[in-house]
């Protein structure tokens, strides 16, 4: 029989039995009891009943710790993210101090799922650019531009050198730059910033509205010209992300929103490689941004890289995705990030660049210059005496470190 394995760590003040709590969870959690069913209604439902692969307890100070990896059979659930969530962690979720800490699904479960229809390859492809890391930006404030403001901001960041360019994930309110007209008006811009540039850079839209308009609304924005989309998962839904990248011929960025009531709370949730880098993968997600490990108090350093290598390894027939790290991404830090993280990443710079004496253009600039640097070896200092936006960068960073 094939099974998913989940890994729990259950965290409790009281003395429990480590073997027989387990087995109670694989019971409650797959076929809900036994109560008073015969011997022979028992012997049929067997095939459901999921089974205690291992347990370790362990005390850290006053409390009980029990690791417990369970294995449910997969003919207990849908391929759906939602069946998924609902079996391993659904009843659990509000009834014990239990975190999913792992997931290993069965290859013969994974064939049902497409995963990135795009990937890193895909979206290398689409750039032309095949062996450095892609940097990406975000138009902020998006909210209250007319769309011609909208395409002159997009065009500042594309002439700087970012290779994708997002609009604000908290951009609803887009009367005065509608969706079509936005796509269209920031392509018209794609040319004239790669003459300055001399990098092509993909624009793309947050993908926003009632669910069940979400895959026509992503097709007529692929008919406007736009190959890639930002979709706040979570808040959504993880099977609309399922659903799009099986149905729209685009790219989908997953944004974080939402996710710290997911991943943050110490003895409940998902850790965040799984969340970020297994489910946001299986599920879809061609680039996936998560919250980086130099904005504190966040996530923890060893968290971030292992999502981004859930991200990245190889797993059965599902492209990978590539990891997006946002938050204090900075021309100070960018060697850290690029140290860290390696060729196979996005990273995202949000408000940084708008810190810029000499405004987003040159903020982009000065990124990109202090990556480039990165990916040479030279230092920030002998970078920024040939480049006056690093320059002038690095001193506003430095002035409030």
């Amino acid at each position: 029989m094939n099974y998913i394995e989940v890994t729990y760590l259950l965290t409790t003040k009281q003395h429990v039995d480590p073997e027989k709590k387990a087995e109670e969870l694989a019971i409650s959690l797959s076929i809900g009891g036994w109560g008073d069913l015969s011997e022979n209604k028992r012997k049929n439902l067997e095939k459901y009943k999921a089974k205690v692969i291992d347990v370790l307890p362990y005390k850290e100070g006053k409390k009980e710790k029990i690791l417990m990896k369970i294995g449910f059979p997969v003919i207990l659930f849908e391929h759906s993210v939602a069946s998924i969530l609902s079996i391993i962690y659904g009843k659990v979720s509000f009834t014990e101090e239990i975190k999913v800490v792992d997931i290993d699904f069965h290859p013969s479960f994974l064939d049902h799922f497409q995963g990135p229809r795009y990937g890193i390859n895909g979206i290398r492809e689409l750039l032309g650019i095949h062996h450095e890391p892609l940097l990406m930006t975000v138009i902020k404030p998006s909210v209250g531009l007319i769309t011609e403001e909208f395409a002159e901001e997009f065009f500042k960041h594309a002439a700087g050198g970012a290779d994708l360019v997002k609009d604000d994930e908290i951009f609803f309110d887009d009367a005065l730059a509608p969706f079509e007209k936005r796509i269209e008006a920031c392509l018209k811009k794609v040319e004239e910033a790669e003459k300055i540039s001399g990098r092509k850079t993909l624009y793309i839209p947050h993908l926003k509205g009632k669910v069940n308009e979400l895959i026509e609304k992503a097709k007529r924005g692929v008919e406007a010209g736009a190959k890639g989309f930002l979709v706040n998962v979570i808040p959504y839904g993880f099977d609309i992300l399922q659903r799009l990248s099986e149905e729209v011929d685009a790219f989908f960025v997953a944004y974080p929103s939402f996710s710290g009531v997911v991943f943050k709370t110490e003895h409940i949730g998902i850790r965040s490689p799984v969340l970020f880098g297994k489910l946001m993968r299986l599920m879809g997600a061609d680039i996936v941004i998560y919250p980086s490990p130099y904005k504190k108090n966040v996530i923890e350093h060893t968290d971030a890289l292992e999502i981004a290598e859930n991200l990245r390894k190889d797993w059965e027939n599902i492209n990978p995705s590539f990891p997006a790290p946002i938050g204090n991404i900075s021309p100070l830090n960018i060697n850290k990030a690029f140290r860290d993280f390696g060729n196979q990443t996005v990273f995202v710079a949000s408000g940084e660049i708008y810190k810029h004496p000499e405004g987003s253009k040159a903020g982009v600039e000065a990124l990109r210059d202090a990556l480039d640097c990165s990916l040479t070896g030279v230092s920030l200092e002998e970078c920024a005496s040939a480049s006056s936006s690093l320059e002038k960068a690095l001193k506003v960073y430095k002035e409030n470190e």
